[in-house]
């Protein structure tokens, strides 16, 4: 999924330039392919751990000291929230860290991923849910069998997105961050450096409903898995600007993210 959306993204910018002449669309594309390896890198590395973990944990049952520490291994994430294990009829059982040992009794058969999980057997990854935990969260969860091949549960991680994209970020030459935003498919606002927009819908916020190139930019990146293009936003200061973007898509599981890069280009009205 990654290769692909490098090479068709490639072909919508200006290709490597001649030395000297390192355009800013260029530079944007090298940015966002960098985020899109390390974030795809990262996703597959909490992937593994939660797979390997379910793998581990299925002959060891949810009652056992190792269980525990299959948890703790889990959560080793600096993004991570807490990882838990939850029986056949979705509730919790184990949880780490210990901090959250509240969440354990909680019924989780409502969320819609695991529904997936549950009716499919298969390994799954959430949109972003509000958490037992009480905070906007991101799961990766995975089917636990026992050595009979009996379905007993599942195990997850919770992580937060916010800190996985901010740690995500790439940097400019002087040290700068560049401009990374997040959407799911829905219009959602998953990360953004001005985080009055996140958890914010781009399709039917206030925020948003005075830039309906803006909105009509958003449908474009939901329906579409690689782009590019300009749309008029708030700088953040008060004034409104032009603003060129490229986005690809990332996620793993059946989940979608449509990542961003975004740079002014001119004051609105030049």
């Amino acid at each position: 999924m990654l290769f692909i959306g490098l090479i068709a993204l490639a072909a919508m910018v200006p290709g490597e330039p001649g030395p000297g002449a390192v355009s800013e669309q260029y530079k944007m594309q090298k940015a966002l392919f960098e985020a899109e390896g390390s974030v795809g890198q990262d996703l597959a590395a909490m992937d593994t751990a939660v797979t390997g973990g379910a793998v581990k944990i299925g002959p060891l049952g949810f009652n056992r000291t190792e269980t525990k520490a299959e948890l703790v291994k889990m959560v080793d994430f600096p993004w991570a929230i807490d990882t838990i294990t939850v029986d056949d009829q979705g509730i919790i059982n184990n949880v780490e860290p210990e901090s959250f040992r509240s969440v354990i009794g909680e019924n989780l058969s409502d969320q819609k991923h695991l529904q997936r999980l549950y009716s499919q057997k298969v390994p799954v990854m959430s949109d972003v849910i509000l958490s037992v935990e009480g905070v906007p969260a991101v799961d990766i969860a995975s089917p636990v069998f026992s050595l009979d091949g009996t379905f007993i549960g599942a195990t997850t991680l919770l992580f937060n997105p916010v800190k996985f994209f901010e740690k995500h970020t790439p940097k400019k030459p002087d040290g700068t961050p560049w401009h990374i935003t997040v959407m799911q498919k829905d219009g959602l606002v998953v990360y953004e450096p001005d985080t009055q927009q996140i958890g914010k819908n781009a399709f039917s916020d206030p925020l948003f409903k005075p830039f309906p190139d803006l909105i009509a930019f958003a449908g474009k990146m939901s329906r579409e898995r690689v782009g590019n293009g300009t749309y008029t936003f708030t700088d953040g200061k008060g004034m409104n600007v032009t603003k060129e973007a490229m986005w690809t898509t990332v996620g793993i599981r059946g989940a979608e993210w449509r990542l961003v890069i975004i740079r002014i280009t001119a004051p609105a009205n030049s």
